[in-house]
């Protein structure tokens, strides 16, 4: 009898404990996102949406950049609540515009994603500045 007893009192036990392992540590911590990680998460998915298009092959070449081609694309891409200012990049350093990064940008929380054209000999790193506009 007294066997039986112990028994029960451990099988009470170990389900309380998996209860309380299962309420209190939950499995995964909850993500916290913020807006200027989708910022740059969306500039960094629109410049792969023109990668597989194709827009990148057919304006970057070893000629030049059709800079104003890319732009109406990635406009067309991003909602009209983001504005956003495209570098280009080589070995040898900013290659158009002739002025590269964020100091005449006057937004106060600029988001930046890059990506890298290697379809040429040498490749492009493709630099997106990226913020929003109220209003």
């Amino acid at each position: 009898m007294r066997k039986g007893y112990v028994f029960y009192l451990e099988m009470i036990f170990i389900v309380l404990l998996l209860l309380a392992i299962l309420t209190l540590f939950p499995s995964q911590r909850p993500e916290v996102v913020s807006a200027g990680d989708d910022l740059a998460q969306l500039g960094f998915s629109s410049m792969v949406a023109l990668g597989r298009e194709g827009v990148f092959d057919a304006y970057i070449t070893s000629s030049g950049i059709n800079a104003t081609a890319i732009d109406a694309y990635v406009a067309a891409e991003l909602p009209d609540s983001l504005k956003f200012k495209m570098e280009y990049y080589n070995t040898s350093g900013c290659i158009y515009p002739t002025e590269c990064g964020a100091a005449n940008i006057t937004a106060t929380d600029i988001q930046t994603a890059y990506y890298t054209h290697s379809k040429l000999m040498i490749p492009v790193t493709v630099k997106m500045y990226l913020w929003e506009v109220f209003g």
